[in-house]
């Protein structure tokens, strides 16, 4: 379809790059290839030639472990999205890219990145049970 019968495509087009972002996919053929899809078909997206299908979209979503309905919905293939449709839209980026590393990672990836943070999750919860042994020390105190 002609880009003049696809509104959504500039907003599409960017959630598409921002997928690529988070899961530190540098080129569309990239993307193509870890989706199984022509790299013909992004290139056609782009250059207003072609809408995306539900198929492919759905597709890209699966590879990318990333929920499918955000992304047909800003294609404009369904009506609206839910409210909880990014779920770690609340999150500090760097959290989110924590994440999306973690989903992009293989096994042994994914491993190596637990084990480098562990510790530092550990030592945080210790600081909170802390912090919440103080508050309660004092508020004791008070009563």
């Amino acid at each position: 379809m002609p880009t003049r019968d696809w509104p959504q495509q500039e907003a599409f087009l960017r959630q598409l790059d921002e997928l690529k972002i988070r899961h530190n996919i540098r080129h569309d053929s990239a993307l193509a290839e870890l989706a199984g899809i022509s790299h013909t078909a992004i290139s056609n997206w782009r250059k207003g030639k072609q809408r995306p299908s539900a198929t492919l979209i759905t597709r890209i979503a699966t590879a990318t472990d990333e929920p499918t309905r955000p992304l047909l919905a800003v294609a404009g293939l369904i009506e609206g999205q839910d409210d909880d449709a990014n779920p770690l839209g609340d999150l500090d980026p760097l959290l989110q890219r924590i994440i999306a590393m973690y989903r992009a990672s293989s096994p042994a990836q994914r491993e190596v990145l637990i084990s480098t943070l562990t510790p530092t999750v550990n030592m945080i919860a210790s600081l909170q049970e802390l912090e919440r042994q103080a508050a309660e020390a004092v508020k004791k105190r008070s009563s």
